[in-house]
């Protein structure tokens, strides 16, 4: 790194091009020194690393905003986003590495990691290019961080998010709390800003907001499967989920109170798409009850669920009626 500083302080002073060419392998030695330190520790910052990567960090960006200056970079675009990603995978993989440490034989915790760097990442990204800020690096590269680093990071928060719901049941070294615990806070936080898809111009990923809902409802649901699991001691199984029915009972309850809350929302915002979606998830519910919850009920308390779920609708929607539909503009009435 001391050499590639040394190329690009003499390239400049004597108008030197292949030196300062030369001065951009700065982002391979970042690479190969973070890979070392990753196979021997399984994280970057230990022993004399923890003075050496810093520097050589801040060598790379010195390198790379003073040939940004000059319009001098080599495939510079390329080395912004390179130099992203690189920044966003050694931040998780540090993260990972002590949590391993302090934290053994807690992988939850990892997993978390991963979504505050995508999630921390997003937040920054978002905001340093929607205030059109005249600073580097964004000024240098906007359209290569919106389209390589911002909306991918959009993409593999929403899927980390979904994934954990799948894969963990929420145990740590914490005592499992529903909608407190560790897992729950920090879904819900990625779940809101990925939701904030009215003031995203353009959206981050395509069909954000079906796909923010659907892993919303997923979330939801895990909720109260894990909460079963830690409270009631439901086996964390797919059979035994299904079997259960408490689950069964806190499903219905859990997706009638959001369906719900989605209407009264919509009513709220005039928003009609979002006031669809609530009723149909009230008319899922009504399904399940009547499909999985009373199978093997008889016929009377069949016909007063199917009572009672009419009457749940028609509630629902006196409380939170259907928004107006909005003219298009410049029509007339």
């Amino acid at each position: 790194m001391a050499s590639a500083a040394l190329a690009e302080q003499q390239g400049r002073r004597r108008n030197f091009v292949t030196a300062r060419a030369l001065a951009a392998l700065s982002l391979p030695v970042l690479w190969a020194g973070s890979l070392v330190g990753w196979d021997m520790q399984h994280h970057l910052l230990f022993g004399a690393m923890a003075l050496a990567l810093p520097l050589a960090w801040a060598t790379h960006l010195w390198i790379l905003r003073r040939q940004d200056e000059d319009n001098t970079g080599l495939f510079s675009g390329s080395r912004h986003v390179a130099t992203a990603w690189t920044l966003l995978l050694s931040v998780g993989v540090e993260a990972g590495g002590w949590l391993e440490m302090w934290l053994p034989a807690q992988d939850l915790w990892r997993w978390l990691a991963w979504i505050m760097v995508w999630l921390v990442a997003g937040i920054v990204l978002q905001r340093a290019l929607a205030d059109d800020r005249d600073e580097w690096p964004w000024s240098a590269q906007r359209d290569r961080y919106e389209g390589y680093v911002l909306r991918p990071v959009a993409a593999l928060l929403l899927l980390s998010v979904a994934a954990l719901q799948l894969a963990h049941d929420g145990g740590s070294a914490l005592r499992y709390l529903p909608l407190a615990s560790v897992l729950d806070v920090v879904s819900l936080a990625a779940l809101l800003w990925l939701a904030r898809g009215r003031s995203q111009r353009p959206l981050l990923l395509p069909l954000q907001r079906p796909l923010t809902g659907a892993v919303g409802l997923l979330w939801v649901s895990a909720l109260a499967a894990r909460s079963v699991h830690h409270l009631a001691g439901v086996a964390w199984s797919a059979e035994a989920m299904f079997q259960s029915t408490l689950l069964q009972a806190a499903l219905s309850l859990t997706w009638t109170l959001t369906a719900l809350g989605l209407m009264i929302h919509a009513t709220r915002s005039g928003a009609r798409t979002l006031w669809f979606a609530g009723f149909a998830l009230l008319a899922a519910v009504g399904v399940k009850l009547l499909m999985v919850d009373l199978a093997s009920a008889g016929t009377v308390e069949w016909t007063a669920s199917l009572l009672g779920i009419g009457a749940l609708i028609l509630i629902a929607s006196y409380v939170a009626p259907v928004p107006p539909a909005t003219d298009p503009e410049g029509a007339t009435p």
